[in-house]
């Protein structure tokens, strides 16, 4: 199945990019998945139409653990199982594509960093941030169900 997911960005956080424009995002739900925009020539006063085809709207101050929860982690539990999955993530310059997969600048680099000279088990602990995107945990997520399969006695490898 498809689905498509609305994350809205902190209007503080954008670069000036939006800040001027007359399209407005008015309100949102996030577990009915709808979007009300203003200035959009739709039939609602000043404009407004509702985007109702997302299966979930993540509001502003959504963590990205959040984020990563409602999106990502189901297709990577499906993507373990045996499932081929795709997730594009979509938008304008500057909407935050590159910080929800990746998270802020460097922030890949310092996980690698953090990793040192590898050796022994992978996992998240004392690696994994708050501002870490999809990209990190679900490797994370990855290298947890192999080593949770691997001491079950079914064994298991990444390739």
């Amino acid at each position: 199945p498809i689905a498509s997911f609305a994350r809205i960005k902190p209007l503080e956080a954008d670069k000036a990019g939006g800040a001027d424009s007359s399209k407005r995002i008015s309100r949102w739900d996030e577990i009915a998945g709808t979007v009300e925009m203003t200035g959009v020539g739709g039939p609602g006063p000043g404009g407004a139409k509702t985007f109702e085809h997302m299966a979930a709207t993540l509001p502003p101050e959504a963590t990205q653990a959040h984020v990563y929860d409602v999106i990502a982690a189901p297709l990577v539990a499906r993507w373990l199982g045996g499932v081929d999955v795709d997730l594009i993530s979509y938008g304008q310059t500057g909407s935050g594509k590159t910080f929800t997969m990746f998270g802020p600048p460097h922030s890949m680099a310092h996980a690698a960093a953090a990793l040192g000279g590898g050796g022994g088990t992978i996992s998240g602990e004392g690696i994994l941030r708050d501002e870490h995107g999809f990209i990190l945990r679900s490797g994370f997520d990855a290298l947890a169900a192999v080593a949770a399969s691997n001491a079950r006695g079914a064994p298991a490898l990444l390739h």
